[in-house]
């Protein structure tokens, strides 16, 4: 049997023997390991293009005008430019490479005991420094400790995409708030913010790669979200987006399956 080098559908045998079936199937298998990996890297290029295109092009702009300069105001504001743009470009890359990590199923992960609670006052201590120069409080809700099991750079990983996506779009003197909790065997993440939310009609396409919220002035990657949702399904875990207190702003909900608790917590 002839196969074009790049076809990786799976082989199509009909009664293998006894013998040989278990051939086939372990062929399939890496048949099919082989076309996710290739997907996702053309997945990566694809993004990596879509990404950077517009900083790029927005740094040759702030040059041109730098370069063109009659003054030194004129010159420090395109310089001030230019620096933005590298900060966009070097933060897209970042998450880009984030993304791709976590692309490849990897469902034998190696999972340990996490306390949801004390990683989430971790990630706030970083976060909160930053913050505070936009002048936003972040707040861990008191609570018991709140045990999962789970890739604790992982979880970090997500809670603080989801907290520096609401402070991002909190309003100046608002209040981000982060609840983890139990409710019976499933564990919760609520991370509230008050800023303008989300209309629950656009709410689906959160979490869709580079989707940004419409009209809100802020510039960031739109893939914070995607990183998100990533990591909650290599913890069999679910996002789900609803109005925030007094519905005002947004909250993020992710939650813990039965059985992500490790035996005997």
């Amino acid at each position: 049997m002839q196969r074009d080098p790049d076809n990786l559908a799976p082989l199509e045998v009909v009664d293998p023997p006894a013998e040989v079936a278990p051939l086939v199937d372990s062929l399939n298998r890496l048949l099919g390991r082989l076309r996710a990996s290739i997907e996702g890297e053309r997945r990566f290029t694809a993004d990596a293009a879509h990404e950077l295109r517009t900083p790029i092009a927005a740094v040759r702009a702030h040059a041109e005008v730098a370069r063109a300069a009659a003054t030194d105001a004129e010159r420090r504001i395109a310089l001030d430019g230019i620096v933005a743009g590298c900060e966009r470009a070097a933060h897209g890359v970042d998450q880009l490479l984030t993304l791709a990590r976590l692309d490849p199923a990897d469902a034998g992960e190696r999972r340990e005991a996490c306390d949801l609670r004390e990683v989430a006052r971790r990630v706030l201590a970083d976060v909160a420094p930053m913050a505070l120069t936009k002048g936003i409080d972040v707040e861990l809700v008191t609570g018991p400790a709140v045990p999962v099991a789970g890739n604790h750079a992982l979880l970090a990983m997500l809670i603080r995409n989801i907290v520096d996506n609401a402070v991002r779009y909190s309003r100046r003197g608002g209040c981000v708030r982060v609840t983890t909790a139990r409710d019976g065997p499933i564990a919760r993440l609520v991370v509230t913010d008050e800023g303008p939310g989300v209309a629950p009609a656009d709410r689906h396409a959160l979490g869709q790669r580079f989707h940004r919220i419409a009209a809100s002035g802020e510039t960031g990657t739109g893939l914070g979200l995607s990183i998100v949702k990533r990591v909650a399904e290599l913890h069999s875990a679910t996002v789900r987006f609803e109005d925030g207190p007094a519905g005002r702003g947004l909250a993020v909900v992710v939650e813990f399956p039965a059985g992500a608790e490790l035996a005997g917590q």
